[in-house]
């Protein structure tokens, strides 16, 4: 698969984190591809978090919402531990284990 050009790697993320990128940040040709993909990882979990929140005030009068509403929060709490591992391998990439030819 040919590399995709810079101007299709900004196209594939959101509109406002761009914006708000471009206002923050450097000149174009100075793109920070792992900040932008930082924010738009933010972006998600903040959306994350307040679908989560709507979820916990949901009356919990017939049994089947309920159980569904706990289900959906699951999943969320699930994906928003990914989000948090992805932001950290993005601000805090692992360091190579140097090894030695000669000997422990």
């Amino acid at each position: 698969m040919p590399e995709q050009s810079t101007k299709e790697r900004l196209m594939g993320y959101p509109k406002e984190i761009l914006v708000d990128y471009m206002l923050d940040g450097p000149l174009l040709f100075q793109i920070d591809f792992k900040k932008l993909e930082w924010r738009k990882l933010q972006l998600r979990r903040r959306k994350l978090l307040d679908e989560f929140r709507a979820l916990l005030d949901v009356p919990t009068k017939p049994r089947s919402k309920w159980f569904q509403a706990h289900e959906r929060i699951d999943q969320i709490q699930a994906q928003l531990e990914r989000l948090e591992a992805k932001t950290d391998s993005l601000l805090w990439p692992e360091k190579e284990e140097v090894t030695h030819a000669d000997g422990p």
